[in-house]
């Protein structure tokens, strides 16, 4: 990395935040589950952020992410009655949203950065799944240690 590069803001400043944000969200959850939601998103928005610091995304990035987030509509249009309300598709879409951009923008940073990215979201995708259908501490368990393992090789690779 050159050295006007470095002086600019630092990725690893924004994963350790949402670092941060992930702890806080893990608990968060288990009291509100909205709550936690909100949290974890503002933690992918700030995995974000450290991805967009090192490459500015293309075009065809931002439009990979609308594409993704339109797809995210059928899988809702079907499983609607499951809303609670309007509020609740609205999160759905927003989080969708956020995951698959941490997933698209991390694309041009490498395979290894790609490859965490998207079993990160997986892994939250687990998360979630495993709190809504009370599927038990292992699974849970399983996709918490992915997260962080995760999160940690990102915090690593974001400073080379």
């Amino acid at each position: 990395m050159t050295g006007y590069q470095r002086h600019q803001t630092k990725p690893a400043f924004f994963i350790l935040a949402a670092i941060v944000c992930g702890l806080i969200a893990d608990a968060a959850i288990n009291i509100s589950f909205p709550a936690g939601g909100v949290i974890f998103g503002a933690g992918h928005l700030l995995y974000d952020f450290s991805f967009l610091a090192k490459r500015k995304p293309s075009k065809k990035q931002w439009l990979s992410v609308i594409i993704a987030v339109v797809l995210t509509l059928i899988p809702l249009y079907f499983f609607r009655h499951l809303m609670l309300s309007a509020l609740a598709v609205i999160a759905v879409i927003a989080y969708a949203a956020i995951l698959f951009s941490t997933v698209i923008f991390s694309k041009p940073l490498g395979r290894l950065i790609f490859a965490c990215a998207s079993i990160f979201a997986l892994s939250d995708l687990m998360l979630v799944f495993n709190i809504i259908n009370k599927s038990g501490f292992f699974l849970t368990l399983v996709s918490l240690i992915v997260y962080y393992v995760t999160s940690a090789v990102w915090l690593c690779l974001m400073e080379i």
